[in-house]
This record gives structure tokens, C-alpha cells and sequence, in this order.
């Protein structure tokens, strides 16, 4: 967090009483970033579409599993083609089933038999009966092949029991060559080839379609729409998140407060410019340059953020584009633009650091060690000029501070064609004016700041809380070109009164 005796935009002007002798606190309001005229950007390069994934192996639909063999997982067999049944039995010998596919075959990783058959079966030796004749399906009406066949052995009397031991011998001799025969078949039966796995795609693809970007903007126009005509942030939830929920809501407060006479920021949804993230992951953040707004103001980078697959787009943040400041050349959005890490090397400075020190030379000026990173820029020089009005307007009742605390990590960073970033990301700024004489009071005129804190004057301090999104573009490092500011917002969320 970067400290720094301070001034502020958009702060009204605040006199401080000190032993019945008013003083003047001239917090000057925030002065808004001139608009500028639409400055169209510049188109991204087409980068090479991406290599598509090689289809996967269908699985052929039906197909059962050969008799003793477990079914490859993914494979179907042909509808009607059941499994190859067991050598039928010698006479006077129970059939020899064919062995059943291990349940799951059928549907892989299902763990289900398929239907009409059973799991693991084994061979079973019964007492032969007189004839061959008796031997029978199983009971339950079971498909040839898919369960052995069984002597039903209650229908037996007593005279056609064998009861010799030499019948019994020849029973068994009969037995022994069938069901060697069924391990030699089970033995050398070929196993089905193994499906290949689909090959990963080349390149990651763009999250959205144009026509889906474009839908989400229809959307979002919508919602801003009704949502504004009412002043109502609830009505905001199905499209509206973060940053921009925060500075939207509290625009309705002062629209309200003021009767109309300070609406909420006019927010275009026609895009000039789609920047759509190249990614299978989330969160998922694309950035759109609108089209110059109907007062002539500067477009806005709005930046539409979906936080998981089930969720939808809605709008983080926006920024007010800076005067003359064109946006660097992107793939296209057909295509995507990769997404960076925090610490991405190969550039001037890590996305992460491009946020921190910049919040440092937001407090120290010319004296921060980064100052010569950075382009001079509209925001800084708003910031800094009214920072020192502020300063100036206490005078000795009371002391001005004010702090800037970016963000841990940026919220995206978008590679451009030239081997920069595109940084988006978040700080908050508080802006406190304490008095430092016994007696005195500060007075909060500003029907706004009054309703936010619930008073109309602090006996000891009076804060304000900022919060701003910051688009940056950082070079690549071997340009030897400093850090621009391309868009920022300034927006008071909340003040408190002590």
C-alpha cells in the first residue's frame, strides 16, 4: 500500500471549524478525464486459426464383449450380434456356457452388466440325466450364449440316477475335453484394439464467439437499462458484478440524492474493438471497446467477466479511455488472445508489478523509484493535482492522507501482437482528512457524502473511499518503451464520518 498526503477528485468543498473560527478545507471535486473523441483501435492481427482437434474414435454402438475377454472401454458392439456361446456339452454332460463379459463391457465404466446377461459365469458339472433331451436354458429365459445351461436336477428320479462309479468315469472323461477346449478358445481369441485418445488441440480457442460476445453485450445493455431507469442495484445481479456492481450503486445513491442531476456514468454496449481471452479455464475475461458515447465522452473499455462455466457474463469493471491514447493491435477475436500469468516474464514488468508500482508512483511522484517506467498520463496528473488542492485547502486545522492498494494480482492480462499485455486490474483508494485542532468540525455539504456516511459533519475525521480499475499496456522487454495507462476509473464506493 503506497501513502501519500493527498488530494482527490470529486471531492466538494469542506471548510473545518476550529475555535469558532471557520476555515477553509478545500477538498476539490473530482475532475473527470476530458472526453475525448472516439479514437477508433487499431484492428488486432489475424493470428493463425487454431490446428483442430483430431476426432476421437466413435465407439461402435453395441457390441458385447467376447466370451472370456473383457470389453475395451468406449467400444460398442453392432446392434443384434450377441457374444459367441460355449462348445455345446457332450451328451449327457451339462452345456459349457460362454463365459460372460466382465460386468461394464457394455457401457465402459458403467459397472453395469448389459442386460440379459450376467457378471463373471463359471461352468458347472451336474449329475447327467438318461437322455440329452433334458438339458434346458436356465431359468429366466436368458439369450443363447449369455448364461449356461443347467440340468434341472429336482426333475430327477431315483432310476435315472447313475450310481456306478464307471458311469461316473466316463462322465468325466467326457467333461475333461470340453472344457479344455473352451480355455484353448478363450486363450487365443484376439482382444479388440484399444481406442486412441483424442490429441490435444494445438492452441487453446477463443472463449466466445463473436455472435456469443455480442449476445452478452444485448444482454448487458438490457439490464443496465432497467436497472438504471429505477435505480435499482438489485436489478443489476443478473449481469452486474465486482467493481462495476460497487460504483454503479453507489451512482444511483448520488442520482437519487440529487435529484437526477448526476446520473450514473453512461455505459455503451456497441463494441468497436472484442479482446476475447484464448482459454479452457476460468475465470474467463474478455475486454470490449465501446463505441464513443452519445455526450461525446471517451469510449469505455468494459470488462466482462464469467467465473464459471455455469455462470454468466457480467460486467466487472469499465474505464474511461485516456485522450489520444490508442489501444494496441490483438488477434482476433475468432481466434483469442493468449492469457498471461501474474509473474509473465518477457515484459517490461510482470503484469503483478505493473499494478504495484504504479500505485507507487501514484504516491511519490518523481520520486518513486519507478517513475521512469511509466508514461505521463491524464489519471496521474488528475490525481495528483487534486491530491494537492486537498492539501493545500486544510491548511493547519487538519491534516490530508491519502493511500492507493492495487490488487494482489491483476484480473487479466491479454497477450497483444507485438509480445505486451493488455493488464487489467484493481486498486482502492482512500482519501481521510483529519482535523488536528481541539474544537472543530467538518462539515460534509455534498448531498452525496451525506447520505453515504449518514451525517452531515465528522468531529474527527472525514474519509472516502475510491475504487478504480486500471487498464494498462505493458511493452514487451525489449522494446525499451515505458508502461502506458490506456483507460482508467475513479469512482467513490463509500465514506465514513468520525
Amino acid at each position: 500500500m503506497s501513502t501519500r498526503p493527498t488530494t482527490r477528485p470529486d471531492h466538494a468543498a469542506t471548510s473545518v471549524r476550529a475555535h469558532g473560527t471557520p476555515a477553509t478545507l478545500g477538498i476539490p471535486a473530482t475532475p473527470g478525464i476530458p472526453a475525448t473523441p472516439g479514437i477508433p483501435a487499431t484492428p488486432g492481427i489475424p493470428a493463425m486459426p487454431g490446428i483442430p482437434a483430431t476426432p476421437g474414435i466413435a465407439a461402435t454402438p453395441g457390441i458385447r464383449a467376447m466370451p472370456g475377454i473383457r470389453a475395451t472401454p468406449g467400444i460398442r458392439a453392432t446392434p443384434g450380434i450377441r457374444a459367441t456361446p460355449g462348445i455345446p456339452a457332450t451328451p449327457g454332460i451339462a452345456a459349457t456356457p460362454g463365459i460372460a463379459g466382465t460386468p461394464g463391457g457394455d457401457l465402459p465404466g458403467d459397472g453395469t452388466p448389459a442386460a440379459g446377461s450376467r457378471g463373471t459365469t463359471h461352468a458347472r458339472l451336474a449329475a447327467a440325466p438318461a437322455s440329452v433331451g433334458d438339458v434346458r436354458p436356465a431359468q429366466g429365459g436368458d439369450a443363447p450364449g449369455d448364461h449356461a445351461r443347467r440340468h434341472d436336477v429336482s426333475a430327477l428320479t431315483d432310476g435315472h440316477r447313475r450310481s456306478s462309479v464307471g458311469g461316473r468315469s466316463a462322465l468325466l472323461r467326457r467333461t475333461v475335453p470340453a472344457v479344455v477346449a473352451l480355455a484353448v478358445l478363450a486363450g487365443c481369441a484376439t482382444p479388440p484394439p484399444e481406442p486412441a485418445p483424442d490429441p490435444a488441440p494445438a492452441v487453446a480457442p477463443a472463449a466466445t464467439t463473436v455472435a456469443q460476445s455480442t449476445d452478452v453485450l444485448g444482454d448487458l445493455g438490457e439490464v443496465l437499462s432497467t436497472a438504471d431507469a429505477a435505480l435499482d442495484p438489485a436489478a443489476l445481479a443478473p449481469r452486474v458484478t465486482g467493481p462495476a456492481l460497487a460504483t454503479r450503486t453507489a451512482e444511483y445513491v448520488r442520482s437519487g440524492v440529487t435529484g437526477g442531476a448526476k446520473p450514473p456514468t453512461i455505459l455503451p454496449t456497441d463494441e468497436q474493438v472484442l479482446i476475447v481471452p484464448q482459454t479452457t479455464q476460468w475465470p474467463r475475461t474478455q475486454l470490449v471497446v465501446t463505441e464513443q458515447p452519445d455526450d461525446l465522452q471517451a469510449p469505455r473499455i468494459l470488462v466482462l467477466q464469467q467465473a464459471a462455466p455455469r455462470e454468466q457474463y457480467k460486467l466487472w469493471g469499465w474505464a474511461r479511455m485516456a485522450p489520444g491514447v490508442s489501444m494496441p493491435a490483438t488477434a482476433e477475436p475468432s481466434t483469442g488472445s493468449a492469457v498471461l500469468a501474474p509473474d509473465a516474464q518477457g515484459l517490461v514488468v510482470t503484469p503483478a508489478d505493473a499494478l504495484a508500482q504504479y500505485a507507487d508512483v501514484l504516491a511519490n511522484g518523481a520520486g518513486s523509484a519507478y517513475a521512469a517506467t511509466f508514461a505521463p498520463d491524464p489519471f496521474r496528473a488528475a490525481i495528483e493535482a487534486a491530491r494537492a488542492a486537498m492539501v493545500a485547502g486544510v491548511e493547519s486545522a487538519a491534516s490530508a492522507t491519502e493511500t492507493y492498494t492495487p490488487d494482489a494480482a491483476p484480473v487479466v492480462a491479454l497477450a497483444t501482437a507485438d509480445g505486451g499485455a493488455i493488464v487489467v486490474g484493481q486498486m482502492t483508494t482512500v482519501s481521510t482528512v483529519t482535523l488536528t485542532v481541539a474544537g472543530g468540525t467538518i462539515p460534509i455539504q455534498d448531498p452525496f457524502y451525506a447520505a453515504l456516511t449518514g451525517t452531515q459533519s465528522a468531529a474527527t475525521a472525514f474519509a472516502r473511499t475510491y475504487t478504480d480499475v486500471l487498464v494498462m499496456y505493458v511493452p514487451p522487454a525489449d522494446s525499451g518503451a515505458p508502461v502506458q495507462v490506456l483507460a482508467a476509473e475513479h469512482a467513490v464506493t463509500a465514506a465514513s464520518a468520525s
